[in-house]
């Protein structure tokens, strides 16, 4: 369900041997690098700390070597205008939007703004949007004292029987049923 993942291939292969193509990735890879070599106290926890922000240079410098024609939550970033009404959506999950809001939020006019989204996105704007608060709904389910009222209040419904039809239509189950399903695991 997270979009970043649902975008990834399989296998991500970069080069990484000239320190000017991608200097953060190049910069985190001689980090570890040297903290294997020369093992200290608290060298393991550095390394997970490394490992992470690798992953995350990975992920930036294959997001810039996307071509223009990539579509997907990943290169929709690279887009200027989509990638600042995914920041807003991202920023306020909870917020009533609608594409005319969007598209104001973006200088553009609704139809010219969801077209654009649907083509960079894959998905309409409304649809991104529910599949986002789903995404946040379920993390949030994994909490078992996590209130769903309140998680269905901060996703912005209304009514927890309307987050809750959302939820079902969108995962398959229940919210209760699938934060039972998910903490057996």
């Amino acid at each position: 369900m997270n979009p970043l993942l649902s975008t990834l291939p399989q296998v991500l292969k970069l080069k990484v041997n000239d320190p000017n193509e991608f200097p953060s990735l190049y910069g985190v890879i001689n980090q570890i690098t040297q903290e294997f070599k020369h093992q200290t106290v608290g060298s393991s926890y550095v390394i997970e700390r490394y490992l992470e922000i690798l992953c995350a240079e990975i992920i930036r410098a294959h997001k810039e070597t996307l071509s223009e024609q990539a579509t997907g939550w990943l290169s929709a970033l690279k887009d200027p205008i989509i990638g600042k009404a995914i920041e807003a959506i991202h920023l306020e999950p909870k917020f009533d939007w609608t594409v005319k809001k969007l598209a104001s939020r973006v200088s553009m006019s609704p139809s010219r703004f969801a077209a654009r989204f649907v083509s960079c996105v894959g998905d309409s704007p409304m649809i991104y949007i529910t599949k986002w608060r789903m995404f946040i709904a379920c993390r949030e389910l994994k909490n078992d004292q996590a209130n769903i009222n309140d998680i269905a209040n901060n996703m912005g419904y209304e009514s927890l029987a309307s987050f809750s039809r959302a939820f079902k239509r969108h995962i398959g189950v229940s919210p209760g049923i699938w934060r039972t399903l998910i903490n057996k695991t």
